[in-house]
């Protein structure tokens, strides 16, 4: 390895060795040659596989391992933060991919726009019709990624929670990373500490650009750890006390940007929640009704039919072929992601025995 590192990949994990393994051997195959620092709270014997795993690929990447045992999500970002020594940042789930020559292509566009925060290419969710990391695909969609080019903080603060997507996964310039999760240290609520103040923040400190590659692969699996819903986040204790300083750490950072007066950047907080809160809100309580309709239930039931569910989302990938994301076309070399999917297929779907047994062994130990 003589290629010198110009970024660092974070993954916060836990109890799901499996899916690192997996990430691990996609970066030896696409050749990647800069840091992945790995925050590690595994309990039991899940530990024991990690550490195994990160050995394997001694020699072959650039890992810095962390042992942060049962630590949260907050808590583990905070001692990953701790491990990055490179001009770039990009963090990811452990059961998603990031495609190294895209990374490459946003940190040299984040090399020319000094005005921008962050860079990223085209995400995706995928599924497969089998649990665990590997098997054959099922479906794959369009997974938003922030694209703010607003020229003031105010402006991009505004759009982004009218409109809001996740800019975690994106590449960061270290230094707007490490401003972004300062202020979460200090939140006990989950999900501002986690995600909605660093992401909002990084919006605030610069634009956002998308490029027209293939970039993340993120894998929708039933084991993923999720936020909760608006209703019991709002019902939450920590909630209060957490929404105050989230509406601080902004106002401060607007003031700072913008140079707007404090109790005018208060109410442009207030008003940009606000619209962020009534869009989530509205969209999960109609969601909840619906499921309880008639014509849900006839629809789930139909799902059930063998072959139905694979033929509705056929149709579906029809009219996604305009996107430039669908399922099975990105399998075809006229596709312009065609070159950077087909690592992610092969591994993900051409497992060999011994690996897919493996495989079993680490999703299965620990469970009673």
């Amino acid at each position: 390895m003589t290629t010198n590192p110009m970024m660092t990949i974070l993954i916060a994990t836990k109890n799901r060795p499996e899916f690192i393994q997996r990430f691990l051997e996609y970066l030896v195959v696409t050749g990647y040659t800069h840091w992945i620092s790995i925050g590690d709270s595994n309990v039991g014997s899940y530990r024991e596989s990690m550490k195994e795993i990160v050995a394997a690929f001694d020699g072959r990447l650039r890992i810095k391992y962390l042992s942060c045992p049962e630590a949260g999500v907050v808590e583990c970002h905070r001692q990953l933060m701790e491990t990055i020594s490179t001009p770039y940042t990009a963090c990811i789930s452990d059961g998603s991919f990031l495609v190294p020559r895209s990374l490459e292509k946003c940190m040299e566009f984040l090399e020319n726009h000094p005005d921008y925060s962050i860079a990223h290419g085209r995400g995706t969710l995928f599924s497969l019709k089998s649990e665990g990391p590997y098997g054959e695909f099922d479906h794959i969609s369009l997974c938003p990624l922030p694209k703010r080019e607003e020229e003031t903080a105010v402006e991009r603060l505004t759009s982004h929670l009218n409109n809001y997507t996740v800019s975690m996964y994106c590449v960061y310039r270290s230094e707007i990373w490490k401003k972004a999760w300062e202020h979460s240290f200090s939140m006990k609520d989950q999900s501002f500490a986690a995600e909605l103040l660093p992401c909002c923040l990084t919006v605030v400190y610069g634009k956002a650009k998308e490029l027209d590659c293939l970039y993340m692969m993120r894998h929708m699996h039933n084991r993923r750890s999720l936020l909760p819903n608006i209703f019991d986040w709002i019902t939450n204790a920590d909630w209060q006390p957490s929404y105050q300083l989230f509406c601080s750490f902004l106002s401060e950072a607007l003031v700072k940007k913008d140079n707007v007066a404090v109790d005018r950047a208060r109410e442009i907080v207030k008003e940009a929640f606000w619209a962020y809160f009534r869009k989530g809100m509205n969209a999960q309580y109609a969601k909840r009704q619906k499921n309880r309709q008639w014509h849900v239930r006839v629809k789930n039931q139909l799902k059930s039919i063998p072959g139905m569910r694979k033929t509705g989302r056929s149709v579906k990938s029809i009219f996604s072929l305009s996107k430039g994301i669908a399922w099975p076309a990105l399998l075809r070399k006229n596709s312009v992601y065609h070159a950077d999917f087909m690592p992610i297929y092969k591994i993900v779907s051409h497992s060999s025995p011994q690996r897919q047994e493996k495989s079993l062994i680490l999703t299965t130990a620990g469970k009673v």
